[in-house]
């Protein structure tokens, strides 16, 4: 999902020190120490970008992204690569599935990761 697991929010500075103990704690998942590792550095994201051109014949210009609410997958788009995170708020609130699961919700925060994924956290 490119949450950042244990390094969400931390700043580039944060970052440069990291040990693999550290990149090893994942908040919410047990993986398995491969899987873990790839997703702390995002390597994973690489590997599906790969998956998806050799699989699929997608094309760099033809990104699927999920749409999440509260983590949980609600519903998927086709975007521009390199839409920003203004774009991809656009997408996922014209989805009538997203506007349906929203309606009524307060939304807390939106969590864009452009040419990934979009997570609206609501309440």
């Amino acid at each position: 999902t490119a949450s950042g697991g244990p390094f969400f929010g931390r700043s580039y500075e944060e970052l440069r020190n990291v040990t693999k103990e550290q990149a090893l704690h994942h908040p919410n998942w047990d993986m398995g120490n491969k899987i873990t590792i790839d997703s702390a550095t995002l390597m994973n994201k690489g590997l599906e970008f790969i998956e998806a051109k050799w699989l699929f014949d997608l094309t760099p210009d033809q990104i699927e992204i999920v749409v999440q609410i509260n983590g949980k997958i609600r519903d998927k788009a086709m975007v521009p690569a390199g839409l920003d995170r203004d774009g991809l708020t656009e997408v996922a609130m014209k989805s009538e599935k997203i506007q349906a699961l929203t309606d009524g919700m307060n939304i807390v925060k939106i969590i864009a990761v452009p040419g990934r994924l979009i997570n609206i956290v609501v309440k």
